[in-house]
Formats: C-alpha cells, sequence, structure tokens
C-alpha cells in the first residue's frame, strides 16, 4: 500500500473505535496523549545496581511512509528481524535487528489479509509473523513475504471462538497462546488452529478482567499481563495459575495499565505500564528491580504510553525493543546484569 492510498479521514475514525475498547490504545493520530507523570520510574537509573539499562537507538518516525508509524502497538524481534503493527495505518512493517526498513503490508478491512486494529505481533522460528487482528477477531499468519498462509478464529464467546484478541505468542513447535480479551481468557491453539478448550478451563482461578499482552518463559510458562485489573500473571503450561503480582499506582513497583510483557532466561519479567509511561523489571516473584522511563540524563527518549514489548538475548546480555506507542518509534534499550 502506498502513502497516496491511504485515507487521512480514516484514522481519526478507528482511534475512536479503539478507545471503546479497554487496554487498547491509539495515541499518535489528532493528539490525544497520556499525561500521566510515572512516579514509578522517576529516574532512567535503575532502582538495583545490578540493572544497567542504556538506550541505543529508536526506530521510525511519526508519518505514512516506509519505516515510519502512526501509531505503533506491538514489537517482535528476533536475531534477524523485527515486525511492528501500526494500528491506524493497518499495517505491518519488517526491519533489520539495526532499524534498516525492510517491508510493509496490510491495509484497513475484514477480508482475508486485511487488518482492523493490528496488535500484537509475534515472529516464529521459521520466519512467519503472527497478528492478533482484534476487531476482526482472528489470529493471521504471514509468511516472511508478508503474504497470508492462514486465518485462525471466528468472532464469539464460545470455547471456540475468539473475541478482540490483543495478544499472541508462537512456541517452536507452532503452538499459539493467545489473550482473548474480550472474553477474559487466554487460548491455546495447536499448529493446525484446534483450540484447546482445557486451557482456559485451568485459568478460572485468574479471573481476568482484561488479558493483554502475552509472553513465553521457561519450563513452558506463559506470563500475562490484565491491563484492567492491573495485575501480571504467570501460567503454567497447561493453563493454572502459578503467580499473580501486581498492585494499582503511580509508586515504585506499582502499576496502573500494563500491556507489554516479555522475559529473559534469567526469569527477569519486563513489563511496559501505558498509563505510567515506563517500563518496569520484575523478578518472578514480583519484586521490584528497576525502572525506566527516559528522564533524567536521556530525557529526550521518555516513553510516552509505551505497549508492547519484545526481547533479543545473548548471554547476560538483554536488547529490549520497546514500542514506545505515544512517540511514534520503537525503543531500543540495552539492559546488562
Amino acid at each position: 500500500m502506498d502513502n497516496k492510498s491511504i485515507n487521512s479521514d480514516r484514522l481519526p475514525r478507528v482511534k475512536k473505535v479503539i478507545l471503546r475498547l479497554p487496554g487498547v490504545i491509539g495515541i499518535a493520530v489528532g493528539g490525544l496523549a497520556l499525561t500521566a507523570v510515572c512516579t514509578s520510574c522517576s529516574s532512567s537509573e535503575s532502582n538495583s545496581s545490578s540493572l544497567n539499562a542504556t538506550w541505543v537507538q529508536s526506530i521510525g518516525a511519526y508519518g505514512v511512509g516506509p519505516g515510519q508509524f502512526a501509531s505503533p502497538l506491538s514489537v517482535a524481534a528476533n536475531s534477524k528481524t523485527v515486525v511492528i503493527t501500526d494500528e491506524p495505518t493497518s499495517r505491518v512493517q519488517t526491519f533489520s535487528p539495526t532499524g534498516t526498513f525492510a517491508k510493509r503490508w496490510g491495509d484497513f478491512g475484514t477480508g482475508p489479509g486485511l487488518m482492523w486494529v493490528p496488535q500484537g505481533v509475534a515472529v516464529s522460528e521459521v520466519g512467519d509473523f503472527y497478528v492478533a487482528d482484534v476487531y476482526n477477531s482472528r489470529i493471521q499468519i504471514f509468511d516472511p513475504s508478508g503474504k497470508l498462509k492462514k486465518m485462525i478464529g471466528t468472532k464469539g464467546s464460545g470455547p471456540d471462538n475468539l473475541l478482540y484478541p490483543t495478544g499472541v505468542a508462537v512456541t517452536g513447535e507452532g503452538v499459539m497462546y493467545v489473550t482473548d480479551s474480550g472474553n477474559h481468557r487466554v487460548q491455546k491453539i495447536s499448529a493446525n488452529g484446534q483450540i484447546d478448550s482445557s486451557f482456559a478451563a485451568a485459568q478460572a482461578s485468574a479471573g481476568f478482567d482484561f488479558p493483554h499482552g502475552i509472553a513465553l518463559g521457561s519450563g513452558g510458562d506463559i506470563w500475562v499481563t490484565d491491563s484492567v485489573k492491573p495485575r501480571v500473571y504467570q501460567l503454567s503450561s497447561t493453563g493454572e495459575v502459578k503467580s499473580q503480582f501486581g498492585e494499582r499506582g503511580e509508586g515504585p513497583g506499582q502499576i496502573r495499565s500494563p500491556q507489554g510483557i516479555a522475559v529473559d532466561s534469567g526469569g527477569h519479567v519486563y513489563v511496559s505500564d501505558t498509563a505510567n509511561e515506563c517500563m518496569s523489571v520484575f523478578d518472578s516473584q514480583g519484586s521490584l528491580l528497576g525502572a525506566w522511563n527516559g528522564q533524567g540524563a536521556q530525557a529526550q527518549h521518555a516513553f510516552k504510553a509505551p505497549s508492547g514489548l519484545s526481547l533479543v538475548q545473548s548471554g547476560s546480555d538483554v536488547r529490549l525493543y520497546v514500542a514506545d506507542t505515544g512517540n511514534s518509534a520503537i525503543d531500543v534499550l540495552e539492559v546488562k546484569w
């Protein structure tokens, strides 16, 4: 889709639709901003001497051209590629790990390959891209060139349905875990598209309000943010709740609207807090290890409504990709433990 094919009248209309769904936020178009000050991230320095986070670069800028974003909502990365969903333009874009634009595809609509608020995104080991197509209530799978391979999900509230899915994670075997946000549950979907209803049944004790971000942890665990409750949950490979943490507020270690989540091999849990405009790091029990909002010495890189998160790890070093939605960019941080 080239620039002239984007209907500028559509962008504000899409934004209004998004604001009706809790936890899904459109920012860049029309000047909408979340202005909360993140007192839980009052410094660009970590709260722990073992954590050292450094801003590396920003990928993208505001616009509708190649490599530009109106409102990037989610990001996924591996050692070969970075993939980003951009909500008002209904597009997916890919970049090299160092930020060089590679390709883009997508347009607004309800037909195959079209998207209506693309949000959560994942990349498989073979390079396929999985996109949570929120208002079409489905997951679309694209090959590395951006060609549609498969659509999974039908809109509804039955055990085999999806309703406004916002996040997706995929295992090496192609098994998907999807935050079925409108149905207040997490769905497990096999590589051939079959939904395992027992997984959703096992997590009933979570009492999700709006499960949002999702990430895979060690030992088959699944980590989920609930952007409304607000809480962070650790689920077992069969769906039972193993642990949870989160206290509403703006103080250190508190959260207000957790959306993106990523977990490294050391068990560090990275959470983007859209309302508090910061990224916090917790241990697996929920104790705060550090926080970042780009204030202080690096105030020019302060987050504005960060949403999706992804990480690539090499040894103990972590490269963290943050969908800095309000700044229409992907911020890249290096974290050393």
